[in-house]
């Protein structure tokens, strides 16, 4: 309500200085409210991000940003008296009671989890998969820096009595290490106490499945080679393909002479 000037000067001791009161600018209001806003949505978008990257370090974004914030463990060796507790299967019991229906969108996410359990040492877990057995060695090779796991030997294996089923099994190292260990043909003993973790499933038809292991374990193995002293990564190459093996690479010797002598 605009103040009379006459009225002003009824009143003892007001002294008004009628010509110095601004009204507001409707611009700078303008400006201060768009300025709110965008610090809120920053606010927010920054909140929303962290908890993003913290959940997610198997995706690469964020694996690279907690690597480099130093805010992500290696992956633990644990005592073999104290490993994460978990269930033991064989490939035929997980092939039939858990991945017999598994769809590319539930296989995406089964991966995702699997992968994220194993970067956070398991810390929030509701129970590892162990798988243990007899298999048959296809295939091994070293692995390279174009891996998830750069440093050791990759082994395919298929079950003894499932043949549907197969196992690719990392085995890390930090030291070069000789293919002599472990050789195509050969048995590869998954026992209890090897405690070979899995971190990822593939589909390479509707028949068949491979699953993907890691030693939590780690220290000594024997194989039909030789002693392999296994060590856990320092750091992963998260952008490296899964599964580490193919189908393809499984083809039989004789048939890869036959396909050589081919004209």
């Amino acid at each position: 309500m605009p103040i009379n000037d006459s009225f002003a000067r009824r009143i003892p001791g007001l002294n008004l200085k009628l010509g110095n009161i601004r009204r507001p600018r409707l611009g700078s209001l303008f400006w201060w409210t768009i300025a709110i806003i965008l610090l809120g949505i920053c606010a927010i978008l920054s909140w929303t991000l962290s908890i993003y990257i913290f959940n997610h370090p198997n995706k690469v974004i964020p694996y690279k940003i907690l690597i480099k914030l130093d805010k992500i463990p290696p992956p633990k060796q644990f005592a073999i008296d104290a490993p994460p507790p978990g269930r033991f299967h064989t490939p035929r019991s997980l092939l039939e009671n858990q991945f017999a229906d598994l769809g590319a969108e539930h296989l995406n996410y089964t991966n995702d989890r699997l992968l994220r359990n194993y970067l956070e040492n398991f810390r929030r877990s509701e129970g590892v998969i162990y798988i243990s057995g007899k298999f048959n060695v296809d295939y091994v090779r070293q692995l390279n820096s174009d891996d998830l796991f750069t440093q050791g030997l990759v082994c395919r294996a298929h079950a003894e009595n499932f043949p549907n089923a197969s196992v690719e099994v990392v085995l890390p190292c930090r030291q070069k290490t000789s293919l002599d260990l472990i050789k195509p043909g050969q048995l590869f003993d998954l026992t209890n106490n090897f405690f070979a973790a899995l971190v990822n499933v593939s589909r390479p038809s509707d028949e068949l499945i491979c699953f993907t292991l890691v030693p939590i374990v780690y220290g000594n193995k024997n194989l039909a080679g030789g002693k392999l002293t296994m060590r856990p990564p320092s750091q992963l190459n998260i952008q490296g393909r899964w599964p580490l093996t193919s189908h393809e690479d499984i083809i039989p010797e004789s048939e890869a002479q036959v396909s050589l002598g081919a004209p």
